[in-house]
């Protein structure tokens, strides 16, 4: 069986309920426009990579976390280490002015290694109050996928200017981005040609073990054969939930972007060459199961002179062990289906939570 990617199975609901309009982030934050934002987050990149986080614009009062730790920008690993990032590029971006957030999306270096920089936010009074910063750096951190030099080569869908007539309103877009980690809202309906992005690049997939995992949808993958496998559809029903995410909805570009952390487990993957593992949504655990039984051990099948490992006589297997997914997922909304998603993770020990979702306020 051939596989070049692993899907987490993670994707979208909408039974279209009630919802907050704004963000849990906050309310409507001043006249820090679309331009503002953006320059804002420029800002941070900038200072990332001149190792000076005193250019900041900080209020008085912020919060900052780096892949979920709170930590000040002079304490940062951040600061210390990016020495550049790559502009950014069509779908890298989700700009929310009526609540003062920008979500960003790049690749960056630190010396010649490359890794994925994603983060949210939020600005008042054109003074930043929320950063939420995140960046993998490999593809143990991020799960199983790793691919920051495809950032600037993402689905044509990215790259398409909504016209008005097919752009949804901040409500339909809201209820959208809620529905990621909320199996209450149903399933938008995907596009035929969705495609799902993980960390930079598409995912691929051998079709039989696509159709093993996803037993519930049954995808018709007829029209997604492609170089290496199939493209993965981009809504399947089987999803976890974090029904405390937090949302960016960008009404201009038909973009929202939900945050969220999900339980899950970590196991070992024999698909391609190597000791690989692979983490796998606690929810969406049985259809990796079912895979056949050389992929999670190849020990005593043809597939065990793939994965030699030194002299050894045997495979060494990683043991299944649980873990957390720090997740964001990036949704292109238009004429009312799904027309991409984009996903970035960073792995998370076992019962994590999120510092966003504890009330810190006047403390």
């Amino acid at each position: 069986m051939k596989k070049k990617n692993f899907i987490l199975t993670l994707c979208l609901g909408s039974n279209l309920l009630a919802f907050p309009l704004l963000s849990p982030a906050g309310t409507p934050t001043g006249d820090c426009d679309r331009h503002c934002l953006k320059a804002i987050a420029l800002q941070v990149l900038t200072s990332m990579k001149e190792h000076n986080s005193e250019s900041l614009p900080l209020a008085r009062s912020y919060l900052l976390t780096e892949n979920g730790t709170p930590v000040s920008p002079v304490m940062s690993t951040l600061w210390r280490t990016v020495t550049d990032f790559k502009p950014l590029g069509p779908g890298q971006e989700a700009i929310d002015p009526a609540t003062g957030q920008i979500v960003v999306i790049t690749e960056v270096r630190e010396g010649d290694s490359p890794s994925v920089f994603y983060g949210r936010l939020k600005v008042e009074d054109r003074h930043l109050t929320e950063l939420e910063l995140y960046i993998s750096r490999s593809k143990g951190e991020s799960g199983q996928l790793f691919a920051p030099h495809e950032l600037d080569n993402l689905p044509q869908a990215w790259r398409y200017e909504v016209p008005a007539k097919d752009k949804a309103g901040r409500e339909e877009l809201t209820r959208v981005a809620y529905s990621v980690f909320d199996k209450s809202y149903g399933n938008p309906p995907g596009s035929k040609s969705c495609e799902l992005v993980e960390m930079g690049g598409r995912v691929i997939e051998d079709p039989d073990a696509l159709k093993l995992i996803t037993q519930a949808d049954a995808p018709d993958l007829s029209h997604r054969a492609t170089e290496g496998g199939v493209s993965v559809p981009c809504t399947v029903s089987d999803r976890p939930e974090d029904k405390q995410a937090r949302v960016v909805v960008d009404v201009q570009q038909g973009v929202a972007a939900s945050f969220g952390i999900v339980p899950g487990v970590v196991f070992p993957s024999f698909i391609t060459p190597g000791l690989e593992s692979t983490f796998v949504p606690a929810d969406s655990s049985a259809g990796w199961k079912r895979l056949p039984a050389d992929i999670h051990d190849p020990n005593g099948t043809p597939r065990q002179s793939r994965h030699k490992h030194g002299d050894l006589p045997y495979v060494p297997v990683l043991k299944t062990m649980p873990a957390s997914m720090q997740t964001v997922e990036v949704v292109k909304f238009y004429g009312g289906k799904i027309e991409g998603v984009q996903r970035y993770m960073h792995m998370q020990p076992v019962g994590s939570g999120s510092v966003w979702n504890i009330d810190t306020t006047g403390k």
